[in-house]
């Protein structure tokens, strides 16, 4: 994906308004009502002082319940969504119904045909190979007679990538103008690793690259019928050592790198004379594309010129074995013991394929238009609270000419929940014809149909942005729409959304997730879009030397904080704090709002049955209670190394430690844990 998204891990939703109704309803209500509170009682550790660390206080049980393995790392409600998720979708998937479009009946033959793959054998290996001898050969496989003057690594990338859309050393995107979207752009960038840079460099890359060539070169053996065991470790060590050579340039998120900072603009031509003559810019464009597109092009100069310089001294058989085992992995699944995993595995692997059409099958099977209407409605209340926010004495600290922008901004700010309504499936999947009994040859042909489809819509007219599959469970702030996109995974109700529950829970949950979102659009990355999503500075000076010391506070915050026996360490990036910081203050000042103008015509209590909160408490309460989760020990650290956000615990203690109403509610005093002297605060 090329423009970048963030997620805040997890979405709920919930409808704002207290169902009223039949004796029935009311029954259902109370069952709901009383079963969540039984859920948050189960996870709470009253033994611990909610002023010492508030999330052990509401989920120092949760691990005891939803204990995290080695096979499933993390727990939450993320974990929780996600099953659920795909629970329904393979009760789609199973079923033929009447209902069912003539793209539904093909997606699920392809899913018929990946649940045949264990009868594949050794014709699995042969596939792989054809696939492979498409653009040449594998030196690991043709041994000595691989010729060494015939490989021609710019043309078998270019030429990969024209067929299957594969970005392998460079991947090449067709995408809106991050500075102004109204106009396409070529981007030429990093390719698609396969781990997150944090796992390439360092103690951890070091570690990876004595641990992992052994898992390869047992995939290059079962999977490409390697069968000398020393030729496929060789193999294995070789491409890891040239892939983390790569990784060393690869975007950091986790420094702050921005888009405007990565991509420079240039015409072809200018590209062309300063990448030749190792890079040949013109011709890997044509090769790629089978055209010269009249589009300008935006280059990762640091990342192309160290590729570059890692190329020039490696061994093209190195290079070549690389290259082709990329290819072969995109065809790759490896194959599980069971029935039941071998369908897990196919609904993951099938999700970067078809993640549209499975998010809008569920949408037209389960949606619940009542809870879609309590998502905008609490849009709403949010939206309307942070315009108030911005124009109260808090904000002080912007000049009138910043604040007026930020404004305008928020007023042009949407929510879209992404069902894919009028997407046109037929686009891609209508020419395509699938067999119940060759999933790779089904693969084949989404790959390669995604690929004609992509290079279809290259022109002088930008294209809609495409959000990728990782936008299947969790909401993003879209920047170059300036947009918050909710997937139809979070209309999912009873896990953290029911028109019974008192909004002291919904605007906890649901309230500061959109709040998070919102803050995106404000923080370092999102101020630097305008109101139509185009990068642009509309800071001013002053302004903006505010806005860095308030993230300085944050940083010396954070890094201070103890996780698994460690400090988090200094974060330049604090975007994802500043959300959560932002977030649950706004939240909690829409809650407000809606009790002082609904309170004289509430029907229920604000409250849960039998825990003793008032209603401002229980806000607290509830947004601790999101944050809830356990992690494998053995990965926390490796988790804490490649996650942008910080481990969930301090997505509670640092918010709530630097919001001062929490601290009167749980009357915390000055100098405890969750209410020290000194507070951070932005949004």
């Amino acid at each position: 994906m090329l423009l970048r998204i963030t997620c805040v891990g997890l979405i709920l939703i919930i409808c704002v308004f207290q169902a009223q109704s039949s004796p029935v309803a009311q029954n259902k209500n109370a069952a709901e009502r009383q079963s969540k509170a039984e859920e948050l009682l189960k996870y709470m550790n009253k033994t611990e002082d909610p002023c010492d660390d508030f999330y052990n206080y509401v989920c120092g049980n949760y691990g005891t319940y939803n204990p995290a393995t080695i096979e499933q790392p993390s727990t939450g409600l993320l974990e929780s969504l996600q099953t659920k998720l795909d629970a329904n979708i393979k009760t789609i998937l199973n079923a033929d119904a009447k209902e069912d479009t003539a793209i539904d009946k093909k997606v699920k033959r392809y899913y018929r045909s990946c649940l045949k793959l264990s009868e594949l054998g050794d014709k699995y290996a042969t596939k792989l190979r054809e696939i492979i001898n498409e653009f040449g050969e594998m030196p690991a496989i043709a041994g000595d007679k691989w010729q060494e003057a015939e490989f021609d690594w710019l043309e078998t990338v270019g030429k990969i990538a024209h067929k299957y859309g594969l970005g392998i050393l460079v991947k090449l995107e067709f995408s809106g103008d991050f500075t102004n979207n109204k106009v396409n752009r070529l981007y030429i960038s990093e390719q698609d690793f396969d781990l997150p840079r944090e796992l390439y460099v360092g103690s951890k890359g070091d570690t990876l690259s004595k641990a992992l060539p052994s898992a390869y070169a047992s995939r290059l053996s079962e999977f490409l019928g390697i069968e000398d065991m020393d030729v496929a470790l060789t193999t294995a060590t070789e491409f890891l050592t040239f892939e983390r050579s790569l990784a060393m340039a690869m975007f950091n998120q986790h420094a702050g790198d921005s888009l405007a900072e990565t991509y420079v603009l240039r015409s072809l031509y200018e590209a062309q004379a300063n990448y030749a003559p190792q890079f040949d810019v013109k011709r890997f464009v044509k090769l790629a594309v089978g055209t010269l597109p009249n589009l300008k092009i935006y280059t990762d100069d640091d990342y192309l010129q160290n590729m570059l310089d890692v190329i020039k001294t490696t061994p093209k058989k190195v290079l070549a074995n690389y290259i082709f085992y990329r290819l072969s992995s995109a065809f790759i699944m490896e194959i599980p013991e069971t029935p039941e995993e071998l369908a897990d595995t196919c609904l993951t692997n099938m999700k970067k394929y078809f993640y549209k059409h499975f998010d809008n099958m569920v949408y037209r099977k389960f949606n619940s238009q009542e809870t879609e209407q309590g998502v905008h409605d609490m849009w709403s209340h949010i939206k309307a609270a942070f315009g108030k926010q911005l124009q109260s004495s808090h904000m002080n600290w912007l000049s009138a000419e910043t604040r007026q922008y930020a404004l305008d901004k928020l007023k042009k700010m949407t929510l879209d929940i992404v069902a894919f309504k009028d997407t046109n499936f037929s686009e891609i999947l209508g020419p395509l014809e699938f067999d119940e009994d060759d999933y790779l040859g089904n693969l084949q042909k989404i790959i390669s149909g995604q690929a004609v489809y992509d290079r279809s819509n290259i022109g002088e007219v930008a294209r809609q942005n495409d959000y990728g599959h990782q936008l299947s469970t969790t909401p993003a702030y879209i920047y170059v729409e300036n947009s918050i996109k909710v997937p139809v995974a979070m209309l999912q109700p009873t896990y953290g959304w029911s028109a019974s529950f008192p909004n002291a829970f919904n605007f906890g949950v649901l309230g500061a997730l959109l709040s998070h979102e919102m803050i995106h659009g404000f923080d370092g990355d999102g101020r630097t879009f305008d109101a139509q999503g185009n990068n642009h500075i509309w800071w001013d000076v002053n302004s903006d030397r505010q806005f860095k010391k308030r993230s300085e506070c944050l940083i010396h915050q954070y890094k201070d904080f103890i996780y698994d026996d460690q400090h988090l360490g200094e974060m330049p990036n604090q975007d994802e704090n500043i959300a959560d910081n932002g977030g649950v203050r706004l939240a909690y000042n829409a809650y407000l709002n809606w009790y002082e103008n609904n309170r004289r015509e509430m029907v229920d209590v604000e409250s849960f049955p039998g825990m003793d909160f008032n209603y401002r408490q229980l806000f607290f309460t509830s947004y601790a209670y999101l944050w809830c989760s356990d992690s494998y020990s053995k990965l926390r650290s490796t988790i804490m190394a490649v996650d942008i956000h910080v481990p969930d615990k301090f997505r509670v203690i640092g918010p709530l430690s630097n919001f001062a109403e929490f601290s009167k509610e749980f009357n915390c005093p000055v100098g405890s844990k969750m209410n020290p002297a000194k507070k951070c605060e932005i949004y």
